[in-house]
């Protein structure tokens, strides 16, 4: 995994300061050179200055090298625009927040003194991966009711079948704009653009967890939209070049754990390193807790 940081800091650059690193740390600054440092999860590229010039000499060895995934430090945010540009995937959470979705269902539960076992979920999804099956599984194994809300049943055929031969497990699969979700106490997005999931009828009140960062225009819909969620970064992660102070700590943790592998594989790992959830965000920021007892 390549990480890009822009610090100031000389000790990250050097294992002392004196005279000669100075000089050399000012060389690298004027020419718009790049330090580079390995790390246990890869390579990082330090920026000492954040200008026109960096930029460019990132973007040039980014092309010769063929990189295809980039993290980059909370203060390059404004440069994933540019780069995504060029093909280049910059991590974002989301990958991540897709693998917890049934830890948040969890942490909702706990919230509202309710039991997993007792809700009724609608999963609406367009374009299904491999992890949206095993999230499908997983839920389907816990909650009371699993509604599948999507065009391309004929994919979810085999799991459909699975679930009922093997464990007498009903996956109600529909796609109704008036009716699909309008019984779902929690409804999950995973890939539906604002413009068509808008188009659904929803409950009054109910929780989503939308993948994507989509506005509801529903004006009778009185629930609350989450966007993103927090987690605890585990502490054995957290080194000093790698740490929570310069990256954004759910992006952090996604690099560590970014692969192709099977999803079971990731949410071993995720249970594994013990993650909790801390707190879930909406469009104005941190959600209160009091907020999900209310629907």
């Amino acid at each position: 995994m390549l990480y890009i940081k822009f610090t100031k800091d000389y000790l990250e650059y050097f294992k002392e300061v004196n005279f000669l690193n100075k000089i050399i740390f000012l060389y690298r600054k004027i020419f718009g050179k790049i330090t580079n440092v390995k790390t246990s999860n890869g390579e990082v590229w330090l920026v000492p200055e954040d200008n026109k010039k960096f930029r460019k000499s990132i973007i040039k060895k980014l092309k010769m090298y063929q990189v295809k995934t980039v993290v980059l430090s909370n203060n390059l945010k404004d440069f994933k625009t540019e780069l995504e540009e060029l093909k280049v995937k910059v991590l974002d959470g989301k990958w991540l927040y897709k693998h917890l979705i049934l830890d948040i269902i969890k942490y909702i539960c706990e919230n509202r003194n309710e039991s997993l076992a007792e809700q009724n979920v609608s999963f609406v999804v367009k374009n299904p991966q491999d992890v949206d099956f095993e999230n499908l599984k997983n839920l389907a194994h816990n909650c009371r009711t699993i509604n599948l809300i999507t065009k391309d049943d004929y994919r979810f055929r085999r799991l459909e079948k699975t679930l009922y031969d093997e464990e007498g497990i009903i996956l109600n699969i529909s796609y109704n704009y008036k009716k699909s979700l309008l019984k779902s106490g929690i409804i999950i997005n995973i890939d539906f653009d604002e413009k068509e999931f808008n188009k659904f009828a929803l409950p009054r009140k109910a929780v989503i967890l939308n993948m994507k960062d989509i506005k509801i225009y529903n004006k009778g819909f009185n629930g609350v939209n989450i966007l993103r969620c927090e987690i605890d970064f585990p502490e054995k992660y957290n080194d000093s070049i790698l740490n929570v102070d310069n990256f954004n700590k759910e992006i952090l943790y996604e690099s560590f754990l970014y692969k192709k592998t099977a999803p079971q594989n990731i949410l071993n790992k995720i249970k594994q390193d013990e993650v909790k959830i801390s707190c879930l965000l909406g469009k104005n920021g941190y959600i209160d807790k009091k907020e999900y007892s209310k629907v």
